[in-house]
């Protein structure tokens, strides 16, 4: 198996330079999906955001399921 730079046994002065700018691409596409990721888990805060809403969206409607005092 080859490690390293194998493809320099070429000499092809193109493909070292393809190489590199794969490595660059590589690098950029990897600091991007961490940039998604860390958005995303901001974005979606789990489904334990919503339980003030519920608590309030509840007693709002407490005067209502009161039964009307005679």
């Amino acid at each position: 198996m080859l490690h390293g730079k194998w493809w320099e046994i070429y000499s092809d002065p193109e493909l070292n330079a393809l190489e590199d700018q794969l490595n660059i691409n590589n690098q950029n596409i990897k600091q991007s999906f961490e940039n998604f990721m860390e958005a995303r888990t901001h974005r979606h805060p789990g489904p334990r955001a919503l339980y003030p809403l519920c608590r309030l969206l509840l007693l709002s409607a407490v005067p209502i399921l009161r039964k009307p005092e005679k």
